[in-house]
């Protein structure tokens, strides 16, 4: 009876994300098909974030990594654990308190909470949802001009520093420290909207751009 109350609560939670109409055709005769409904999440997935995330604005590498991370793929010490592979320890190697997943990793490593905060108080704007499982549904939500485009090739670049300095923490025992992350930061946004000239930008932007002028 347990597993059949667990299964009906996920079947009324379906009811958020795919309209009744487009849960019908995953059921055959009275049986719902697990594999048909897992296909339209991830048709719903892609509308909804997939464009915010390729932004051309963005540098190749760190839309790459940003769309693993939204989709839970980049290889975390969680996900090596499910795929079995031997690790001398499963805690994140920033903080060494919890398992390494990309919730922790992300979200509430004490790290890469020092990184974020300094990376919203450059902008003046928070640019992270408070939850992992949150993240599709906040790209969802935001607005689609320039600015936020700005502010998503920042996520974009935060995402990517970490990631980047986690690997660098695991395979060659350094660690560099927030504000020297903020640093890559900032040059990689100055480096890649440098291309746009002033007069095409608004004041909002251009405002972003004096700021970067002060590295």
């Amino acid at each position: 009876m347990a597993d059949v109350s667990w299964y009906w609560r996920k079947l009324v939670h379906l009811r958020s994300f795919l309209p009744r109409g487009t849960l019908e055709v995953a059921i055959s005769g009275r049986k719902l098909q697990l594999n048909k409904v897992y296909m339209l999440l991830l048709q719903q997935s892609k509308v909804r974030f997939a464009k915010v995330i390729w932004c051309s604005l963005s540098l190749l590498k760190h839309r790459f990594v940003l769309w693993q991370s939204v989709l839970g793929q980049l290889l975390t010490r969680d996900n090596l654990i499910l795929r079995q592979i031997p690790l001398d320890s499963p805690l994140c190697p920033f903080c060494e308190i919890d398992l390494e997943s990309h919730a922790h990793l992300f979200f509430h490593c004490l790290y890469s909470q020092q990184v974020l905060n300094k990376i919203a108080d450059w902008l003046g704007i928070a640019i992270w949802p408070s939850k992992f499982y949150d993240w599709i549904t906040w790209m969802d939500g935001r607005p689609k001009g320039l600015s936020q485009q700005i502010f998503f090739v920042a996520l974009a670049a935060t995402v990517y520093f970490i990631w980047l300095n986690r690997n660098s923490c695991i395979f060659n025992y350094t660690v560099f420290s927030s504000n020297r992350i903020l640093c890559l930061i900032k040059a990689s946004l100055k480096a890649r909207l440098l291309g746009f000239t002033r007069k095409k930008l608004g004041i909002l932007e251009k405002n972003f751009l004096d700021s970067m002028d002060q590295l």
